[in-house]
């Protein structure tokens, strides 16, 4: 026989386990930011954490002259942990008008063990123009 090895990692239930709501949208901290981007972001639902080490856990957009970038975290294994992360923009603001955004360029830097920065870069175009970072769990 052969040692077995198994690596286990912490889910959204068990992330959530020790809060008074559990929920995607749950925020028993009240720092406005519901329970699921807390855990896709690094965030801690228990105390406010809108910034981690100094860095804020939200997307940031940076203008930089005739471009702009938009950088999130990113867990490593998300796709182990059913996360899924979208970079959606719109025109108009109004609901249904989200696209999944196309940038010129986009690297991730690692930051840790389980966590990336993602930056996206646009040129600035003459329209405004509003972005996001759509973050879905699906675990089984």
């Amino acid at each position: 026989s052969q040692p077995l090895a198994l690596e286990i990692i912490e889910s959204f239930r068990s992330f959530t386990s020790a809060l008074t709501d559990q929920s995607h949208t749950g925020d028993d901290d009240r720092d406005q930011i519901p329970n699921l981007l807390e855990y896709a972001f690094d965030g801690d639902p228990a105390t406010n954490s809108r910034f981690r080490e100094g860095l804020p856990i939200l997307p940031i957009l940076t203008p930089d002259g005739s471009s702009f970038t938009i950088q999130y975290l990113r867990r490593k294994d998300s796709l182990a942990r059913g996360l899924t992360y979208e970079l959606e923009s719109s025109s108009p603001l109004l609901d249904g008008s989200w696209t999944t955004a196309s940038p010129d360029s986009t690297a991730t830097n690692s930051l840790n063990a389980d966590f990336e920065r993602v930056t996206a870069t646009f040129s600035t175009s003459s329209s405004a123009q509003f972005f996001r970072v759509q973050v879905e769990l699906n675990e089984e």
